[in-house]
C-alpha cells in the first residue's frame, strides 16, 4: 500500500463511532486506596505507566486522555515514564516502580519465561508494525517481491524477519539481506530495495521529504503479534482489577480521539509530552495516521481489545521465532472483560 492516510482513516470513521458507542455504554467503578481527591470528593488512585520508547505520537492516545482529563475522570492520578534504549519495562514493572507498562510482546514473553510474574493484558496494535518499505516506483508489495532483491535489516529485527521468511516459505538465500540501522536513507539512495521498518515510523519519515514509498505489513502476510502491549503484575490484576479497567477504558477514550484530529495530538506530542524529542508536526500527524490501521483494524471491537484469534496468532508467531509460551501464561483478559 501507498503510505498515504485518507484510506486508513476514512475506513476508521465507521469503527470509530462503534467502538464509541461501546465505550459510552460500559462503566466500572475505581477501587482501593486512595491518594487523592478528584473535585467531586470521590478517591483517586496514584497510576504509573511505563512507555515503551521515547515519548512520540505513538502514546499519543495517553496524552490526550491525560491532557483532556480522561484519567482524572477515571479517578487516576495519572504518570508516566520515559522509555528508550536503556529501559526495560518489563524489569520496571516487575520492580513496582510503574503499574503498568508498555511493551512487544516477545519482550514480556521473554519476561516471562525468565520468571517475571507479568501478564498481558491489552494491545494497543492489533496487527505488527513491522513492515517492509520500498519506492513507490518500484514496490515490494508481496513476500515474493523480495526475492533477488537487497533488503536491509537492522539488528534488533532479524528475528522477525528470519520469521516472516519462515511463515511466507522463502528461502533467505534467495535474496540480499544488507545491515542497515534504523534510518531508512538506504531505501531513499538505492542502497538497498526494501527496508524492514515500523509501518508507523521510517515510512512517514521519508514522506515528510517528499519521497512516495510503499508498505507492505508482515501483519498482511501471515506474521500475527500484538505490539505495544500493556501489561502488569499478575498481584496488581488480582488485587486492582479495576483501577487497570479504568486506566484502559480512559486510554481507549484518548484513541478516538486521537484519530479523530490527528493534529491535535501530534501537537500534544511536540509541544507537550515529547517536547524535548524534536519531533515535527507533519512527521507525528502521519504517523497516527500510520496507526489507525493498527489499533483498529476491520471488525476491531474497540481499541485496546485482544480477540482469541489474535492472542492465539501471536504465541504461535513468537513460537516460530524461538519463543515458547502459552496463551494462558501470556496473556490475562480478566480486566478487559471488565469493559464489556
Amino acid at each position: 500500500m501507498k503510505t498515504t492516510a485518507s484510506r486508513r482513516l476514512g475506513a476508521f470513521a465507521g469503527l470509530a463511532a462503534a467502538a464509541a458507542l461501546t465505550l459510552t455504554a460500559c462503566s466500572v467503578s475505581t477501587a482501593g486506596s486512595p491518594s487523592d481527591d478528584t473535585d467531586d470528593g470521590a478517591a483517586s488512585q496514584e497510576l504509573t505507566y511505563q512507555i515503551g520508547w521515547l515519548p512520540t505520537v505513538e502514546w499519543g492516545a495517553n496524552w490526550i486522555a491525560d491532557a483532556e482529563g480522561y484519567y482524572e475522570d477515571e479517578g487516576i492520578a495519572f504518570e508516566w515514564l520515559p522509555g528508550g534504549p536503556n529501559v526495560s519495562p518489563d524489569t520496571v514493572v516487575t520492580a513496582g516502580t510503574a503499574t503498568v507498562g508498555n511493551a512487544s510482546a516477545e519482550v514480556v514473553a521473554s519476561a516471562i519465561n525468565a520468571g517475571a510474574p507479568l501478564k498481558i493484558i491489552g494491545a494497543a496494535f492489533q496487527q505488527s508494525p513491522f513492515s517492509i518499505v520500498s519506492l513507490a516506483d518500484s514496490p515490494i508489495e508481496t513476500p515474493e517481491d523480495m526475492i533477488g532483491k537487497r533488503i536491509g535489516v537492522a539488528a534488533s529485527n532479524q528475528t522477525q524477519f528470519e520469521t516472516f521468511l519462515q511463515i511466507n516459505g522463502i528461502d533467505p538465500s534467495a535474496l540480499e539481506i544488507v545491515p542497515v540501522q534504523f534510518d531508512p536513507s538506504p531505501v531513499a539512495n538505492g542502497e538497498v530495495d526494501g527496508q524492514v521498518v515500523y509501518s508507523i515510523n521510517e515510512p512517514a519519515q521519508l514522506n515528510v521529504q517528499g519521497i512516495d514509498t510503499y508498505t507492505m505489513l508482515f501483519a498482511d502476510y501471515g506474521f500475527e503479534v500484538l505490539t505495544d502491549t500493556i501489561f502488569a503484575t499478575e498481584e496488581t490484576i488480582a488485587n486492582e482489577p479495576e483501577l487497570l479497567a479504568s486506566f484502559l477504558r480512559a486510554s481507549q477514550r484518548g484513541y478516538l480521539d486521537m484519530f479523530e484530529d490527528p493534529a491535535a495530538a501530534a501537537d500534544l506530542a511536540v509541544n507537550e509530552y515529547g517536547s524535548d524529542q524534536g519531533l515535527s508536526v507533519d512527521h507525528q500527524t502521519l504517523e497516527v495516521e500510520a496507526m489507525a490501521e493498527l489499533v483498529m483494524p476491520e471488525g476491531q471491537e474497540a481499541p485496546l481489545l485482544m480477540s482469541d484469534e489474535r492472542m492465539a496468532g501471536t504465541v504461535e508467531t513468537l513460537g516460530l521465532g524461538g519463543i515458547e509460551i502459552s496463551v494462558d501464561e501470556l496473556f490475562d483478559t480478566s480486566v478487559q472483560d471488565l469493559l464489556r
